[in-house]
């Protein structure tokens, strides 16, 4: 025999002060990232630099990086205003990331002049070897790639040369030098880091033609 009989409800017990919802406080927000996956471990990986002369760019090794291009001096910054622009598209669902192999999308030049001259003498000796990644970093716009590079600019400045190498002539250890010293010296015009940062945001798509940027400007302080 089975026999269905109606429910019985039990009593509510009374809420009692800890029940009762708080009105002082209010909904937790999602906690904001402080830094960006995309730029973990990055630093150490950047600065396992190949050798490089005082003040010129770093040449690390593994090539597939975010399109980060500094010196020693000024990496800190790079990576700073690397991770704010990251972190602010990111809050607004732009996924920055390395770009998937690809033949149809692929990193532009990124001219490293401060000043477009016609003329190019990187670094000690004229050298051209600026390193760059291997794919470029990149976000969607629905489904129109944006390719996103972060450089350190390059200034012309009057290096002098002395005991086989050369420096800046306004470096502290030129400044100190007796004019005796200078006797089988020359100075000659460069292209070294400055230390400010420009940031370039252009079509990776190739045959798209298109490009922005933004940058320090010439008289801020690095």
């Amino acid at each position: 025999m089975i026999e269905i009989t109606p429910a019985i409800s039990k009593p509510r017990r009374p809420r009692t002060p800890k029940d009762q919802p708080s009105k002082d406080k209010a909904p937790k927000k999602a906690r904001r990232m402080e830094h960006h996956p995309l730029l973990f471990g990055v630093e150490g990986h950047l600065r396992k630099s190949r050798s490089v002369k005082d003040g010129e760019f770093l040449r690390p090794y593994k090539r597939l990086l975010p399109d980060l291009i500094s010196s020693e001096g000024a990496l800190p910054r790079t990576l700073r205003i690397a991770n704010a622009l990251y972190l602010a598209l990111d809050e607004r669902g732009y996924r920055v990331h390395i770009a998937p192999q690809s033949d149809d999308i692929g990193r532009i030049h990124v001219s490293e002049q401060e000043v477009a001259l016609k003329d190019r003498k990187y670094g000690r000796y004229y050298s051209s070897g600026i390193w760059g990644p291997d794919r470029p970093t990149i976000f969607y716009i629905d489904n129109v790639p944006i390719g996103l590079a972060v450089t350190e600019m390059t200034e012309r400045v009057t290096m002098r040369y002395v005991n086989g190498d050369y420096y800046r002539e306004d470096s502290k250890l030129v400044r100190s030098m007796k004019p005796w010293q200078m006797t089988h010296s020359w100075t000659t015009e460069q292209d070294m880091p400055s230390g400010r940062l420009r940031i370039i945001a252009y079509s990776p798509k190739k045959g798209v033609e298109w490009s922005a940027r933004w940058q320090d400007s010439a008289g801020a302080a690095p």
